[in-house]
Parts: C-alpha cells; structure tokens; sequence
C-alpha cells in the first residue's frame, strides 16, 4: 500500500509548511505503511496506553531530532480495527487549526483507499476463479465427430472436476450403458471405488431419478446422506445424467475427505454443467431411444475388431437384425408402440450377448451386435437363439396377437473383410435377404453368391442417389412419340430422366432404378421429375397453349402406395399455369395389377382434374382385358418386346394388332413403343396403332433442348 501513503504525504506537504513523515500504526502499535522520514521507535511505545476508544485523540508529543508528532486513533469501519495515524513535522512551524482535520483526512483515506484495493484484489481474484471455472466449463469441446474422440473427452471432464474440485474421486457412472469413468488424485487414497460404483447404480442413481435435482452432502448427519450414498463418509456431490428423453440414467459425482472444506453452491453449479458437457458427449456416440451404441460407435469397435482379425487372424462376426412387421405396427397401431417394441428389443437382445460383444441401433428397428472372437458356427446359433428371445414380445392389435421376429444377415469379420462400413453393408445385405425368405430366417454373407454381390451393388446406388437428389444432379430428357393416323392427334412427349454421377459421367436409369425400387427411393426421385418438369413447362406455358403437346411423367409403384405423394402431385399441378390436359401421367401394367383398387382411386383423382393417364408396358404382365375395362385411362402403351417382332414373329404380330384393336374398341388411343424401322412404322400405320415411339421417330434428347427446337419450329413429323 506504500504508493497510498505516499500520496496522502505529497498531498499534505503544501497544505502543511514544515510536515516531515506520515505513518499508519496498527493495533499493535507497528508500522503499517509511512512515507517521509521516519518515526522514532519511542513514539509507538509513548503512543501505547494513550489512545484508544476512550481517547481517540488527538494527542501531541515529541519526536526524534526536536520533531512534533501529532497522533490520532480511529477505527476502520471495513475491517472493524484500530488505526493510528501519526504525522511528524518540525517544532518550529506554524501548527494550525486544521492539523487535526488533515490528520483526520489522512487516516480516512488510507483506510478507503486500502479497502478499495483489497476489495479490488478480492474482485480479481474472484473474477480468476470464475474464469477458470468458465474455461473450464465451456472452453473444450463437446461437439463429438468419433467414438475415441468422446470416450478421451469424457476422460479430460472427468479429470477436470476432480483436479478444479480438489476431490479424492470424480466418477461418472452410467449403469445401463456399462459405462464407468473415474480419476483419482491420489491412487492409493479414498473411496472404495467397486463398492462405490454398485451404491451408484442400486441407490444414487434411483435416489437421483426421484428426486431430478442435484445434492450436495457435506455433514455426516445430513438426512441426503443415507437415502443417497449410506455409510459413505466422505463429503460429496452428485449430479444427475439425463437420457434424451429426460430420465436420470447415471450420475456424475465427485468426493472429499470429511475433514475438509465443504462443497459450496458454485462448485456445484459447476459440476452441474459438467454433467450437462458429460451428457451431450455421451448423446453422440449412443442411439436416444435405447440407450444403445450409434453407428458411429459401432464403426469404432469395428475398426479394433479389423485390426485384431487382421494382426491376430480371430474371426468375429456381425449380425445385423431388421425387426419384421414394424411397418404394420406404426400405421395400425401406433407409432409409440413401436417405439416401445424397439425399446423392449433392445433390453432384450443387449441381455442375450456377452459382457465384451457389441451391441448397437443402427436406424429404424435395426441393430447390429458385433460378436467378438467368435466362429461362424457359433455366430449362427446365437443369431437363431436372439430371434427366439425376440419370440417373447407378443404384439397385439384389435384382438389379433402375434410375435415378433427378426430377419438377420450374418458376416464373417475376418482378415478379408474390407473396412468397417463394408462390414455393415455386407451384413445388411444379407439381412435383406434373410426378409425375403421369410420369418426367423439367418442368411450368411457369401463374396462368391451372385444374388448377394447383385444387392452389394445396389447398395452402393443408395449413398450416389441421395448425393444426387441433394445436388441436383439428375438431368430431365425427353422422347418425342409422333401420331400414325391422319386424325388430328396432337403430338406427345415422354419425360425420361439421367444421372450425372461423381465423375459427370451419364448413368442410365436401367442402372440406377432397380436400386431406387428395393431400397425406397422412387417417391422421392418421382417428386424431383414431377417438380422439375412442371418447373420447366411452366416457365414457357404461353408458348405451348396453342401447340397442344402432352408431356407424359412416369409415376412409381411406390408413389402411388405413399400416403403423402398425391396430396403433393395435386398441388403441384395446380401451381403450374400449364393446361391441365397438356400433362399427362403414365405407370407401368404390374404396378396396375399389385394394387387395383389403389390404381383406379388414383387414377379418377388425377383425371378429374383434366389430366390424361397411359398404362405403360402393356402385354409383359398377366395381361388381361377384364382388369384392362376397369382401369379408367385414355392411353395403351404396347410393349416393345412385341412391337420389335411384328415383322418377324407371327404371334407378336397377331399380339399387337390385338391388343390395338381390344384398346381402341375401349375408347383408347395405342402407343407402339420401340419402333426402330420405317417398315414397322408403316406396319403398324396399316393396323391403325395411333402413336409411335421409338429410335426411328427420335431418340431420347434434353428437355431444354427439345423444348427450344419445338418453340422455334423446328420439330417436324418424320412421317
């Protein structure tokens, strides 16, 4: 504090001709802080007895070499403790009346100015700890991209608490996830942390469950003590770990010596965030629902199984489970009850398997279980055994009960297996083919079975296909199909579609579309050609009213079965500003045939809102005239597979001229597809087919270009 005192004395000098010292004595009659010259030893001790709550003062008395001294008591009112103020100036000036008012002044502000600077460094000091405290709080990262990556942050928390909290232990303790970090200050010092662990799980975690708050014990009677942690004599804090549905599923805690300090308020509001960091960590590497490892954390382990397979040659094996009937319990039951079948699955097969295999929730009612050190027939017979457990979840649904099962592919994890997302593909595929041959079935991935490698491959199309809706990367083409007859049918167009891949490369759809069909995506690529086109006509619809062409779009099997897809093609169509009965719509005959009374719904829907509707790939079905009747179209499309032989085959020739003749008495118009002749073109003008389509009248061209040729002219009849 000497630049205060220092100042004071400067301040004094000029009001005070002749003032040689100030000093300020504690109760003990030391010097505290002085500046100027300074006082003799015999003041202090001529002081003691003089002044005191009964004679504040002031007093005179002699100093050294013939000084006065003028001396004052008073106490600080902040720290409650007697000060002396004692100033020394010559004998010979002039003392005056306002000596004991500046010695007041002085003594005033040096106990001001003190305390202003102690409460400034206890400020500081403060403001360091909560610093640190935020650092460490807020300053590391709980955003998680990898398993290894959250299981060190957990570490690095949990060690944090401990070492900021001065505590013997710090544990984090999720039971049902088998999850347990702990750090120790000192390794040969605390807690029993076994015996500890197992308190957690069967009375802290339950305590913490009801009660949803945090609890800070620190008294051995404090009535917290024996419902949370009983016969634990150390002081400590707990806080709870909530599940992302808000449960308590663990609990963070950290622990003291009994003989030390007491937890306060702050260090639990930061173990309180501590634990929050903790759950958000945790959140990244385990599936909400079930509380069982994600994806990410099953690559992770899968990594270290490669690792082992390959330095170490052990077979593990991967099963890869796909709960039947989920489908059939969202729509007809509810949606919450199929949450709680996978929630009752996952008890179930986690209670099934080893302390050292993995288990994890893929998506949807998929789980993978990773068996270490396990040989394939032994993998087998587990597989088969989890889809008996799984028998015991019985479903029921207005009266009607039934099973659940699972249909489960199985691979080899071995030196040969390719990486960790391979491993997973492989094993789905099996599993897709596991479903296909019925309940409870096991099918073990084979690299050498055909069918299997065909599915591997479609497979890799699902990652390409959503890449390209995200990017835009399908492009629409067009087909044109001329009229045959001289009867005023306007001309028309089939909307067709390619994909740019990674490289730029075109893709053809023959490619890419058995793909999207197995694996759902058809909805979603019918919604970018139906937006797309329209998107495109439109912005030329003034052009196109008075030429009267109809653009057919593809419709799936799949979009017609989607509950929200004709919900989404009505508003689509009614934005666009084109004529409705210049778009037309087109699905295939095996699409009319699996759901009859869907197609026909659909259909009159469509068709009452002035759109016309063509069955494609007429004849290559269970093709039958009776359904034919009842489906309300306005377009035949024939089969090219017949069309090609007409000149060639008597009976495709009889079967075309057929099927034009049934269709054309039923008020349709004929499309011949594939018409890659002007000798088949001109047969099928002779049998009265009304359009033709095929490489002879155009090949398949971008729709921004064909759309630029017919609006300049230049698209003329080939006939």
């Amino acid at each position: 504090m000497t630049p205060v005192i220092e100042d004071l004395y400067a301040a004094l000098q000029p009001l005070l001709p002749g003032v040689l010292g100030l000093a300020i004595l504690d109760r003990n009659g030391s010097v505290t802080a002085a500046a100027g010259a300074p006082l003799d030893e015999k003041v202090p001790a001529s002081l003691s007895g003089q002044l005191g709550p009964d004679n504040p003062g002031p007093v005179t008395l002699p100093g050294p070499d013939g000084s006065q001294c003028r001396a004052l008591w008073q106490v600080d009112p902040v720290r409650d403790e007697p000060l002396i103020a004692v100033l020394r100036y010559r004998a010979d000036s002039a003392a005056t009346a306002a000596l004991d008012h500046l010695l007041g002044f002085a003594l005033q502000t040096w106990c001001r100015d003190t305390n202003l600077n102690a409460e400034l460094d206890s400020m500081a000091e403060e403001l360091a700890a909560r610093y640190e405290e935020l650092n460490l709080a807020y300053g590391s990262e709980d955003k998680i991209n990898q398993y290894e990556e959250g299981q060190a942050a957990l570490r690095s928390l949990v060690r944090d608490s401990a070492d900021y909290l001065a505590a013997n232990l710090a544990l984090l303790h999720i039971p049902r996830k088998k999850l347990c970090v702990y750090k120790r200050l000192d390794p040969n010092h605390g807690p029993d942390l076994n015996r500890l662990t197992t308190l957690t799980e069967e009375r802290l975690v339950p305590f913490l469950f009801e009660r949803r708050d945090s609890i800070t014990v620190n008294h051995a009677d404090d009535s917290l003590r024996a419902d949370a942690l009983p016969d634990i004599a150390e002081k400590f804090v707990a806080c709870p770990l909530y599940t992302q549905q808000g449960t308590v599923e663990g609990a963070l805690v950290v622990f003291a010596d009994a003989g030390g300090q007491d937890f306060t308020n702050s260090d639990r509001n930061l173990l309180e965030v501590m634990a929050r960091k903790a759950g958000k960590i945790i959140a990244a590497n385990y599936d909400g629902l079930t509380g069982l490892f994600n994806r990410q954390a099953l690559e992770y382990f899968l990594d270290l199984a490669l690792r082992s397979a390959r330095d170490k040659r052990i077979t593990h094996c991967l099963l890869h489970l796909d709960l039947n009937r989920m489908r059939i319990i969202n729509d007809t039951i509810s949606h919450q009850r199929g949450d709680e079948v996978i929630q009752e699955a996952a008890q179930l097969l986690q209670d099934q398997i080893r302390e050292s295999d993995i288990i994890a929730r893929l998506e949807g009612a998929q789980f993978s279980i990773l068996l270490e050190n396990c040989p394939v027939e032994r993998g087998e017979q587990i597989a088969y055994k989890l889809n008996e457990t799984l028998s015991q979840i019985n479903i029921e649904d207005r009266g009607n009960r039934f099973s659940m099962s699972a249909s489960i592919g199985m691979l080899t994890v071995d030196h040969a297996t390719e990486n960790a997302s391979a491993a997973i593909r492989s094993a789905e595929i099996a599993s897709v083919a596991a479903k296909e041959s019925g309940d409870g079935t096991v099918q073990v991935y084979s690299r050498d079975d055909h069918e299997l490698t065909r599915r591997h491959e479609q497979m890799r199309w699902v990652a390409g296909l959503q890449t390209a809706l995200r990017e835009n990367r399908f492009e629409l083409y067009c087909q044109r199909i001329e009229p045959l007859q001289q009867d005023g049918a306007p001309l028309h167009y089939e909307i067709l579609m390619r994909l740019h891949d990674a490289e730029g490369r075109f893709v053809s759809p023959a490619e890419f579309i058995p793909a999207a069909e197995r694996y759902q995506l058809m909805p979603a690529i019918d919604r970018w050609v139906v937006r797309h086109t329209l998107q495109a006509l439109d912005a030329v619809h003034e052009q196109l009213a008075g030429l009267g062409v109809t653009w057919a779009i593809n419709l799936s099997g799949q979009s017609l079965i989607t509950a929200d897809f004709l919900p989404f093609l009505l508003r689509t169509v009614q934005e666009c500003r084109l004529a409705p009965r210049l778009v037309g719509f087109e699905i295939t005959e095996t699409v009319a045939i699996d759901d009859m009374s869907g197609a026909v719904r659909f259909i009159n829907t469509i068709r009452e809102q002035g759109h016309s509707f063509s069955l494609d790939d007429f004849g290559t079905g269970l093709s039958s005239f009776t359904y034919l009747k009842a489906l309300p179209l306005d377009y035949l499309k024939i089969d090219g597979s017949f069309v090609k032989e007409i000149l060639t085959d008597p009976i495709a020739n009889v079967m075309v001229d057929s099927i034009n003749d049934v269709g054309q008495a039923m008020g349709l118009r004929t499309i011949a597809e594939y018409v890659e002749t002007a000798e088949i073109c001109e047969a099928l003008r002779a049998m009265g087919i009304t359009y033709a389509q095929g490489y002879h009248i155009a090949k398949p061209r971008p729709l921004a270009e064909e759309l630029a040729d017919l609006l300049a002219g230049k698209i003329l009849p080939i006939s």
